[in-house]
């Protein structure tokens, strides 16, 4: 606990802390059943290609378990979660396949561009506004849309909201995209 409260001073005591550096310390530090998406850019080393990505925060710190072989227990989910907030670049470097695999990158550029296309020019308000609703068209994108296709679309619009400065949560009943 300590050392959650010390990160957070030290990462909030720089009044220049953006608005997405904030949504990133509190999804790497929650610790809930409806878990906060994050921006972050994934390098596969094996294969050298880049891919900035909208993952959820658990599967991140999972990958980081895996690649840095850090246990499952209290101190390791501390250590991963404080190799997560010191990466101030936001890029991680996997080798390890089911480091890779972990990290849950569902989505690809196909989709992405399909999700901007629709999205994009929307406000930041309107989106949130739409978050609010269940039945809006934003979450008509991917609700319904069938056996495994149904991720992909839900995590390339938490992509999208989190270039916008907008929080990204997963419910936990639903699976449905939330804000706070």
């Amino acid at each position: 606990m300590f050392l959650h409260i010390f990160l957070i001073l030290i990462l909030f005591a720089n009044n220049e802390v953006s608005e997405i550096d904030r949504i990133y310390t509190k999804a790497i530090l929650d610790t809930s059943n409806e878990p906060y998406f994050v921006l972050v850019t994934i390098i596969n080393d094996s294969l050298n290609v880049e891919s900035v990505v909208a993952v959820e925060a658990p599967f991140l710190l999972g990958a980081i378990h895996v690649e840095y072989n850090i246990p499952y227990t209290e101190e390791g989910s501390k250590r991963t979660q404080s190799i997560a907030l010191s990466n101030k670049t936001r890029v991680f470097r996997f080798k390890k396949q089911q480091a890779l695999k972990n990290a849950g990158i569902f989505y690809n550029q196909e989709i992405l561009t399909y999700i901007r296309e629709k999205i994009g020019n929307l406000s930041k308000e309107n989106l949130i506004q739409q978050l609010k609703n269940f039945d809006s068209e934003l979450h008509k994108l991917y609700q319904g849309k069938g056996k495994g296709k149904f991720i992909p679309y839900r995590n390339a619009i938490a992509h999208i909201l989190l270039e916008k400065g907008i929080v990204a949560r997963r419910s936990s009943k639903t699976g449905n995209l939330f804000t706070e």
